[in-house]
């Protein structure tokens, strides 16, 4: 099921973790009231030596709850105690376009992540317009 988005009607989007296969779940965040892009900062200690699925829900006022997407982080295939980075959210198998940003820690600092910021050198000789 997709978003729905109509005037007068509410719509609350949050997202649990738990085990990837069968577990129960581990933690629950706030619901965000009617955003497209939530941004939940929120932090929670959970085991890392299982892979962990995440489920992006909406819930109605009615208390009517649909699975939006999924991810899945497993830190022993991925051969690391850390992460930071996106996680791409799916649907039945099928990708959904968003992603789940995350932060997994052992210890108490976060591991750096990928920079939004960048340095490009070009060398041009000729001195000629590259188009950028």
């Amino acid at each position: 099921p997709g978003v729905d988005w109509f005037p007068g009607h509410d719509r609350f989007l949050y997202f649990g973790v738990g085990e990837a296969i069968g577990g129960e779940e581990l933690f629950k965040s706030q619901q965000k009231k009617n955003v497209v892009d939530p941004v939940w900062n929120e932090e929670c200690e959970i085991p890392a030596d299982m892979p962990l699925k995440f489920t992006v829900f909406q819930a109605d006022v009615d208390g009517k709850t649909d699975v939006l997407a999924c991810a899945t982080l497993d830190l022993a295939e991925i051969g690391t105690a850390e992460f930071n980075g996106e996680l791409p959210l799916e649907m039945d198998g099928n990708p959904t376009g968003g992603v789940l940003m995350l932060k997994a820690k052992r210890g108490d600092e976060y591991p750096t992540g990928q920079g939004s910021e960048f340095t490009v050198s070009i060398d041009n000789p000729k001195k000629k317009a590259l188009g950028l």
